[in-house]
């Protein structure tokens, strides 16, 4: 291996995080510029609907004339207007389940859409939104849509850029904590005690294990002198986020020389990442041993 082939693939391992950071970031600003959207059509705002807009956008409709599929554009402006012209019935748009697909500075989104007018669907279909990144940041370049009257499905009000941020924030959190279980298994004692709070509890499997961060250092860091330092394998893992999203609460099953543990623990949101501020680690007893154990530990 070269030396320029070692320098190249350094730098680009040392990027990877920083654009897997901003394509969550882009995923949360697409969805949040979608719902605006749908939000503008709720409220016969306009104005905010024009600003979602590239310069050259344009909408087109799938139409069927003699059975035979076509697409027709529509005026962009005429839209724009319909939507702004004050009527007494509410539309309402919400949007079902969607793909979001990013490449660089381009987005496609396709959702399963259902047209409300005064709380009773109209109808439904399929947008298709291609969006670009514009100095003034995301923006909408294209919709294409199908319309039908049959086969709809109601569609609860939840918002589609909070939908994006959960999913998001949990990838989030779970790349957070196989990094930190992943640092104990190469013993990096640096990422590993980093993740967590300065004012973290670790809370181990024996009863007196219930250490502060410095305590819980002072005493696992000469398992991190080995090559290994332990080694668990989250199986399965259940996040919960506050309102805000700054806050999560977790539990994960773990495959370790201890058999099955069980994993569960709170983390904050701060300016530089996840943190860790409480781990409690358990071990699993099967309900039809747990009398056996019971006995042993008397």
């Amino acid at each position: 291996m070269t030396k320029f082939y070692i320098i190249f693939l350094m730098l680009n391992l040392a990027y990877f995080p920083n654009y897997a950071q901003d394509a969550r970031m882009d995923r949360v600003a697409v969805a949040t510029l979608i719902q605006d959207f749908f939000d503008a059509i709720h409220q016969n705002d306009s104005a905010t609907l024009r600003n979602l807009f590239t310069k050259n956008a344009f909408i087109e409709a799938i139409v069927s004339e003699n059975n035979i599929p076509s697409k027709k554009q529509e005026k962009l402006s005429n839209f724009i207007e319909a939507v702004g012209i004050p009527h007494l019935q509410v539309w309402d748009e919400r949007a079902g389940d969607y793909t979001l697909t990013l490449s660089g500075d381009y987005a496609v989104a396709v959702i399963d859409y259902s047209f409300y007018l005064d709380g009773k669907i109209l109808y439904c279909g399929i947008d298709e939104i291609e969006l670009l990144k514009t100095n003034g940041g995301w923006k909408i370049d294209k919709i294409t849509d199908t319309r039908q009257t049959t086969g709809c499905s109601d569609i609860p009000t939840n918002s589609l850029a909070e939908r994006e941020k959960l999913k998001s924030d949990t990838l989030s959190v779970n790349a957070f904590l196989n990094n930190w279980h992943k640092a104990a298994a190469k013993a990096d004692e640096k990422v590993f005690f980093d993740s967590m709070d300065e004012n973290g509890i670790y809370i181990g499997t024996d009863s007196t294990e219930c250490w502060t961060r410095k305590e819980f250092y002072d005493w696992a860091i000469k398992y991190f002198q080995r090559e290994t330092a332990w080694d668990f394998t989250s199986t399965s893992r259940n996040i919960h986020f506050s309102n805000d999203g700054s806050v999560a609460w977790f539990n994960e099953l773990l495959n370790t020389w201890m058999g099955v543990c069980r994993g569960s623990g709170t983390l904050h949101l701060g300016t530089d990442g996840w943190k860790i501020d409480q781990y409690h680690l358990a071990v699993t007893v099967p309900n039809d041993k747990i009398k056996a154990v019971i006995e042993l530990i008397k």
